[in-house]
């Protein structure tokens, strides 16, 4: 930290770190200006942490999670915990939380992208360590949250997926005829997993974690059983919302064919390779590595979303939940079963997101299902 006059803009230039660890160089006609901006930059840079340097980050991220059980719901903290060990711990477990400073934390978020992360997901990664910062700010250890503004920085998604679908106005679901010509795509796309995972979300409103945690012995012909969903890296959990669930099946409709066929191809595969059927639908799920489920759910959004592409609409994984969701509404079921279906916790989220779909009138609820995801053929050219 200094100051310096610059010969070429005849300023004086007062050099120093500031609380969020950026480097600043405002400048000014005189010096003694200068000298009084580096000054206060010193006395808030001594100031950014008050923390021991002895104090390492896992000891600090244990201390935030203990504070924070105290007021978040358990699935909450267990997420936090995940990420911190998945994703932070590695790098830094054994760091004095002193060190870990806005750099080291824009490098680690940058080498996340890099890795073929989605900036949604680096996005809330973010988003719990600017959590722990917080609770350091709070506390009076920091001066200030290092995360802050690396958001825009990197350009990462942070916002919460429900607040930026009210914030765009009504949910993107596709018509009957578009969502015929998505699944198209994705049957020509020649991924057949993605295939039927887009199956299992338009058919049966599975999500996209859900979707990766698929198991074979999850379907019994005539219903899917929903009881889990793939959260991070190689774990799995229980749905969004704890909600377990069964979703009806018609055992002679397309969803049953799908997967019917699809199952037989791969215990076909796996005989003639000498080895058991994967009880996933994703085999790669049989040996967990580092990011396989980040991987595999990055594979499916992607998927997804070319097949629209090509189709001509602008679709993604959740559009196929919504699609399930409106077409039975619209065939005329219950908005009670509707919710049991989706495995919302809540019916007032199911009203309070496809309220304008409710009918006036109710039919026979498999039948109905029967008639909402049943396919159209589509032409070659489409």
């Amino acid at each position: 930290m200094s100051v310096r006059y610059d010969e070429s803009r005849r300023k004086y230039v007062a050099d120093y770190v500031d609380a969020l660890g950026v480097r600043r160089a405002p400048t000014f006609d005189l010096k003694r200006d200068a000298q009084s901006a580096e000054r206060r930059g010193a006395i808030r840079t001594r100031r950014r942490s008050t923390i021991d340097p002895a104090v390492t980050f896992k000891e600090f991220a244990d201390d935030w999670l203990a504070e924070a059980s105290l007021r978040l719901r358990p699935q909450t903290i267990d997420g936090y915990r995940g990420t911190l060990r998945d994703h932070f711990l590695p790098a830094w477990q054994a760091w004095p939380m002193i060190d870990v400073d806005r750099e080291a934390i824009r490098a680690l978020l940058a080498a996340k992208l890099r890795d073929g992360y989605e900036r949604s997901t680096v996005g809330r990664l973010l988003v719990t360590l600017s959590g722990l910062f917080a609770y350091g700010v709070d506390r009076g250890l920091f001066e200030a949250n290092p995360c802050k503004g690396l958001a825009k920085r990197l350009g990462l998604r942070t916002g919460n997926p429900k607040q930026r679908t009210k914030a765009g106005g009504k949910v993107k679901a596709l018509e009957r005829d578009e969502l015929a010509a998505v699944l198209a795509e994705a049957r020509n796309a020649k991924d057949d997993d993605v295939y039927v995972g887009a199956c299992l979300m338009a058919w049966a409103g599975l999500r996209q974690g859900e979707v990766v945690a698929f198991q074979w012995p999850d379907w019994r012909e005539d219903r899917i059983k929903v009881e889990r969903t793939a959260v991070r890296l190689y774990e799995t959990n229980a749905p969004k919302g704890t909600v377990e669930r069964l979703v009806p099946c018609d055992p002679k409709g397309e969803l049953a064919s799908v997967l019917r066929s699809h199952k037989a191809k791969r215990a076909a595969q796996a005989m003639k390779e000498g080895r058991p059927l994967s009880r996933w639908l994703f085999s790669e799920m049989d040996a967990p590595r580092p990011s396989v489920i980040g991987r595999l759910q990055a594979r499916l959004d992607h998927g997804i979303r070319e097949a629209a592409k090509r189709a001509g609409v602008k679709a993604s994984c959740h559009s196929l939940r919504h699609t399930f969701a409106t077409q039975l509404l619209l065939a005329g079921v219950s908005v009670v079963k509707v919710q049991q279906w989706l495995g919302h916790k809540d019916i007032s989220t199911t009203v309070g997101t496809y309220g304008s779909w409710l009918p006036h009138r109710d039919t026979g609820d498999l039948e109905a299902l029967a008639k909402a995801t049943a396919p159209r053929e589509v032409s070659e050219t489409a």
